[in-house]
C-alpha cells in the first residue's frame, strides 16, 4: 500500500470515528492556509497574524458542524441521485449554505481583526452580490458531483479541498476594505445621513 493510499485510509477512518474533531482541523488549516496565500497574492508588507488565526477559527466551525450538519439535512430532504434531485439540491446549498457561510465568514473576519461593526456590514453588504454570482459559477458544478458521486462521510472533507482556492477568494474579498467604499461611508459620516442609529454610531 502506497504513502498516499495509507493516509487516505487514516483520513478517512479518523472521519467516520471523530467527525467533528476531524473535520474541524482539516478545516482550520485549510482556512488559516488560504489565508496566508491571499496575503501573498496581495503583497502585504507585514503578515497580519489575527486575519490568519481568525479565519482559521471561521473554517474550524463551518467544517465541523455547519457543513456536515447542512449536507446531512439537504440529502434527507431530496434523497436519491437522479439528476433533478441533485440538481435542486446543488442550487439550494448556494442560496443557503453558501450564503450563510460566506456572510458568516466574511462578517466575523472583520470584528476578529478589530474592524467596526458598522464597517463591516456595510462591507459584506458591498461584497455579497458579486460573491453570490462566483458562488454559483464554482460551487454548483461541484455539487452536482459532491451530491452525485461522493460518500457522505468524505464529502465535507472534499468540500474543504475546494474551499481552499474558495476560501483565497473570500479572504480577499473580506479584508479589501482599502480599495472599496465602505471606510469612506464611515469617514463622512453615516450617522449624518441616519441620524444618530445605531449603524452610524457603529461606524
Amino acid at each position: 500500500m502506497s504513502p498516499t493510499t495509507r493516509l487516505l485510509h487514516s483520513v478517512k477512518h479518523h472521519i467516520q470515528q471523530r467527525p467533528v474533531l476531524t473535520h474541524s482541523i482539516i478545516g482550520g488549516c485549510l482556512f488559516s492556509g488560504s489565508d496566508a496565500f491571499a496575503q501573498r497574492i496581495e503583497e502585504k508588507p507585514h503578515f497580519d497574524i489575527k486575519r490568519f488565526l481568525s479565519a482559521g477559527a471561521v473554517g474550524a466551525a463551518l467544517a465541523g458542524y455547519v457543513y456536515p450538519f447542512a449536507y446531512k439535512h439537504l440529502d434527507r430532504i431530496w434523497v436519491g441521485k437522479d439528476l433533478l434531485s441533485i440538481a435542486k439540491k446543488s442550487f439550494v446549498e448556494v442560496f443557503t449554505v453558501g450564503l450563510f457561510a460566506n456572510s458568516v465568514s466574511m462578517f466575523a473576519r472583520g470584528l476578529f481583526t478589530e474592524k467596526r461593526p458598522g464597517e463591516v456590514l456595510i462591507h459584506v453588504k458591498e461584497e455579497m452580490r458579486d460573491v453570490t454570482l462566483n458562488d454559483l459559477r464554482v460551487w454548483f458544478p461541484y455539487n452536482l458531483v459532491a451530491f452525485g458521486c461522493i460518500p457522505i462521510h468524505v464529502r465535507p472533507a472534499t468540500t474543504m479541498v475546494m474551499e481552499c482556492a474558495w476560501q483565497t477568494y473570500i479572504s480577499m474579498r473580506s479584508n479589501d476594505y482599502e480599495n472599496g467604499d465602505t471606510a469612506a461611508v464611515c469617514r463622512d459620516g453615516l450617522d449624518d445621513v441616519k441620524g444618530r442609529t445605531s449603524l452610524g454610531r457603529l461606524c
